[in-house]
């Protein structure tokens, strides 16, 4: 997913609910349980971009697509001990959220159609998208830019900024357990999603998504990951 305020939101979520439900799981009894979970669910992000296939657990069979979804099979098979360590399960969340909305929320809202006007996976295929809302139609290169898709995200961030206090976390206090990136790539990393957090953006409606939907999609996941990966 292309902002890291979503999965901000989401850590926070996901946090609060086993901090309030007193969740006794062994990685809640690890000091700064809370900020580790929070880096590992912005770290996939952190890391240039031709390398997120690496770091977002892409299957080979799909960096063709248009829109890849991470295998979460694959991250359990590199990771089968991920709830011992709290960076590790908020990384996993984020792996989720992203299989979600690639999956299930976007296939929603908008259909990718190849020059026949049918539904197309390819990149090399896809011709135009269609929100299925309005009807409207648009070259891809035109929906993958700040006046549509990204400026979406851009425009609805403010409001969960401020809703869930949204901040970046401290610097991880344990051993770094995961190989994909590192320490220096997540520090320049978070000097840039510092900034983003605090602009001042100007409020404009959305062109694309519902906030509120998206926001309900967001709490969603956060519940769906919890009953399928901590209970």
């Amino acid at each position: 997913m292309p902002s890291i305020i979503f999965h901000l939101t989401e850590a926070k979520l996901i946090t609060q609910h086993l901090r309030e439900a007193s969740a006794d799981y062994p990685f809640t009894h690890i000091h700064g349980w809370q900020n580790d979970f929070t880096i590992g669910s912005i770290l996939p992000d952190a890391i240039p971009r031709p390398l997120k296939y690496k770091t977002h657990f892409w299957h080979p069979s799909d960096f063709s697509h248009v829109v890849i979804a991470p295998d979460l099979n694959l991250w359990q098979k590199t990771y089968p001990n991920t709830l011992k360590e709290p960076m590790l399960i908020g990384y996993l969340a984020h792996l989720h959220l992203d299989y979600l909305y690639f999956t299930e929320y976007l296939p929603s809202i908008v259909r990718f159609l190849n020059e026949q006007g049918l539904d197309e996976t390819e990149s090399l295929k896809a011709v135009s998208v269609q929100i299925r809302q309005t009807g409207e139609q648009m070259p891809v290169m035109t929906f993958f830019s700040k006046d549509y898709f990204y400026g979406d995200y851009i425009r609805m961030s403010p409001h969960l900024i401020e809703k869930y206090h949204l901040s970046m976390p401290a610097s991880p206090i344990h051993p770094w357990p995961v190989n994909e990136t590192d320490f220096a790539s997540y520090r320049q990393f978070c000097k840039l999603a510092a900034a983003d957090l605090s602009l001042d953006i100007k409020k404009e409606p959305v062109r694309i998504f519902d906030p509120t939907d998206f926001e309900n999609f967001v709490n969603k996941a956060a519940e769906t990951f919890i009953q399928q990966f901590i209970r």
